[in-house]
């Protein structure tokens, strides 16, 4: 009997380079196709396979909308591997929850580093969990913290986690890799570029409850 074998790819694949040289990229090579999430990807996949076909990430089931009123704001960020990337910002991010003291709440998913870095009383930290818990988290938050530094590795990224907070109704801070291609900067979400920048939004997000609203039923 013959056999049709797919792969499926959703990372720069240098970023296991010495695996890569080693094996010739025969896991790319020997297959009959390739499927990925991005054109990045799909373009950088095809000099060892040219049969790539991009299936963009998608949610399964899109729950009602949620929003909730109340005098304090909850921030999510759930990753890993992000040090690089929340490292520049965390100061400016520390600064606004000291501010805003009483007021907001951050959930952290994952990662423990940034989970003892950031200075606020009212935070939990929720280890590796089931998808369903970490979408519920989501849904109970109101700004979702999406940094993404412009590196190779990081453009070829999809945008995924912008998707999962649009379906929750959480509002996405994010650098512009790759995420400035789907959020529309004050309609969809909210972009920096700088850690000031990133500073300021935060604070107008916290800010303004009928701003986050919204762009959360945009």
């Amino acid at each position: 009997h013959a056999a049709l074998t797919v792969q499926e790819w959703d990372d720069d694949p240098l970023h296991w380079e010495d695996h890569f040289q080693q094996s010739q990229f025969i896991e790319f090579r020997s297959a009959h196709a390739i499927q990925t999430s991005t054109p990045a990807l799909a373009e950088y996949l095809r000099q060892f396979n040219p049969e790539v076909r991009i299936f963009p990430n998608c949610i399964a089931t899109l729950p009602p909308l949620r929003l909730e009123t109340g005098p304090v704001a909850t921030i999510f960020f759930g990753a890993l591997n992000r040090k690089a990337d929340w490292e520049p910002i965390l100061p400016a991010f520390n600064r606004v929850v000291a501010a805003y003291r009483g007021r907001v709440r951050v959930i952290v998913v994952l990662d423990r580093e940034f989970f003892d870095a950031v200075e606020c009383p009212e935070k939990r930290f929720v280890p590796f969990c089931p998808y369903p818990q970490y979408q519920e988290w989501l849904r109970q938050s109101d700004v979702a913290l999406l940094p993404l530094l412009p590196t190779r590795f990081n453009r070829m990224k999809s945008d995924l986690k912008f998707i999962e907070c649009a379906a929750g109704g959480a509002v996405a801070l994010a650098n512009p890799t790759v995420y400035a291609d789907t959020i529309e900067h004050g309609k969809t979400g909210w972009l920096y570029e700088s850690a000031e920048q990133f500073e300021q939004g935060l604070a107008r997000l916290l800010d303004d409850q009928a701003l986050r609203h919204q762009l959360a039923k945009n």
